[in-house]
C-alpha cells in the first residue's frame, strides 16, 4: 500500500491527500466504535453558512444521539451548563444611583433592593415560566444546554395576567420554528 501511495502522490498528489484523508476518517470510526450515522462526516465544500443551512437537520440529530449516547458528551454538556448557570442561575446587581436616577441616595438603594425583591420572588418560584413547570434558575440551564446540544433555542415572552409579576418565558425547540 506504501508503494502504491508513493506512486499516487507522484502522479496525483490532490488524489494522494484524499487517500490519506478517507484512511484517516476510516481509522477514526474503527477507533471511536461510532461507524454509522454519527461517524466523522465530511460536509459539502461552500461558507461555513451554507454547510449549515444543508446539514443543520442532521447535524442536530447527530448532536442529540450523542448527548444520549456517550457519557462524556452529556458530562461536557452538564459541566458546561453547571460553570456557567449554576444552582441559582444568574441573576442582576441593580446598580441604580443618585447621580443616574435623580433619586437620593437612601431612595437609589431602597429602589435597587426592591429590584432585587422582586426578581428574587419572580426567578425563584415557578412563574418565570410560561407552563409553571421551572423555576428561572432551571430554565436557564435548559436554554444553555439547548443551545450547546442543537445550536439555538428561542424564547417567547408571553404575558400572564394571573401572577403577581405577568412576564413570565416559553422555551421553543428549533424544529418548531420554521
Amino acid at each position: 500500500d506504501r508503494a502504491v501511495d508513493r506512486v499516487v502522490q507522484v502522479v496525483s498528489p490532490r488524489w494522494a491527500n484524499e487517500r490519506r484523508r478517507a484512511r484517516a476518517s476510516s481509522a477514526l470510526e474503527e477507533t471511536s466504535g461510532r461507524a454509522g450515522r454519527t461517524a466523522h462526516k465530511r460536509v459539502s465544500a461552500g461558507t461555513p453558512d451554507r454547510a449549515l443551512e444543508q446539514n443543520l437537520d442532521e447535524m442536530r440529530e447527530q448532536s442529540r444521539e450523542l448527548v444520549h449516547t456517550d457519557g462524556h458528551a452529556e458530562a461536557l454538556l452538564r459541566k458546561h451548563t453547571d460553570h456557567i448557570v449554576g444552582v441559582t442561575g444568574i441573576h442582576p446587581s441593580p446598580s441604580a444611583t443618585a447621580a443616574d436616577t435623580g433619586l437620593t441616595a437612601e431612595e437609589a438603594e431602597e429602589w435597587n433592593r426592591a429590584c432585587l425583591r422582586a426578581y428574587t420572588r419572580w426567578a425563584t418560584r415557578k412563574w418565570a415560566d410560561a407552563t409553571r413547570h421551572q423555576t428561572f434558575a432551571e430554565l436557564q440551564a435548559l436554554m444553555l444546554r439547548s443551545k450547546d446540544q442543537d445550536g439555538e433555542v428561542f424564547v417567547h415572552v408571553v404575558r400572564r395576567k394571573d401572577a403577581p409579576i405577568s412576564v413570565c418565558l416559553e422555551l421553543i425547540e428549533p424544529e418548531r420554528v420554521a
